[in-house]
């Protein structure tokens, strides 16, 4: 059985993507693929180094490893926004009471 790997590529070549005007029809084109094939690279299903190379390239990055490394600092980052810790420390025991009331 094949182990799976968690990738973040998928997520962040499509928000990319989306502010260089790229779909994943065109860069199915440029790489010479179909869109499924493009779209299992991305989702690290399938590997393919002339794809992988032509998806980096075209993200702005100089190899696929990269555009690994930069999908996964933004994956942590992207986690850490949502996981801080709240900014008002709660005083007493009532402010709790009313936040009940509110949510």
């Amino acid at each position: 059985m094949m182990e799976l790997k968690k990738t973040y590529i998928h997520t962040f070549a499509m928000l990319l993507m989306g502010e260089k005007g790229l779909s994943q029809t065109g860069l199915a084109e440029v790489a010479n693929v179909g869109v499924p094939f493009l779209n299992q690279v991305l989702l690290c299903k399938k590997t393919s180094a002339p794809v992988q190379e032509v998806i980096a390239t075209s993200l702005g990055f100089e190899n696929w490893k990269r555009l690994d490394q930069a999908a996964l600092l933004f994956s942590d980052n992207f986690s850490n926004m949502y996981n801080l810790p709240t900014l008002r420390p709660i005083k007493e025991a009532h402010d709790v009471d009313k936040r009940k009331d509110v949510i």
